[in-house]
């Protein structure tokens, strides 16, 4: 198996970080006016949930098996909501958990040439 992205209506095949890159820059910009969330999969089942379509972005990651579950945590003392569609559900994400969207990206990106999470953002079980 291949590394893939995902979003609601298609799956990509991922060949290397800069074509990952890409597709995380061109799907950010086409959901300005409806943000989404993406998942990046991995060859050993685990995934990362990306949000796009906002300046603060939503991480959770999903090992294989479903365990561990986490998120980032960003800006703690930001108490509001930030809503994405989910594959065709609304969710509502505590803002303290989305950073910005580059830093994101860039943590999806490391996640695809690693394999493992980025070490410079906090992570917490979900």
């Amino acid at each position: 198996m291949s590394w893939t992205l995902d979003n609601e209506e298609n799956r990509f095949e991922i060949p290397n970080a800069e074509k990952l890159r890409q597709y995380l820059h061109e799907f950010h910009q086409h959901a300005q006016q409806k943000p989404v969330i993406v998942t990046l999969n991995a060859p050993d089942k685990s995934c990362l949930a990306i949000g796009l379509g906002r300046d603060l972005s939503v991480l959770n990651y999903i090992a294989p098996g479903g365990w561990p579950a986490l998120h980032v945590v960003g800006d703690e003392a930001n108490d509001g909501v930030i809503d994405y569609m989910c594959f065709g559900q609304f969710s509502q994400i505590p803002a303290r958990n989305t950073i910005p969207i580059d830093r994101a990206i860039e943590a999806a990106v490391e996640f695809f040439n690693s394999g493992k999470l980025a070490e410079a953002l906090q992570w917490e079980n979900d």
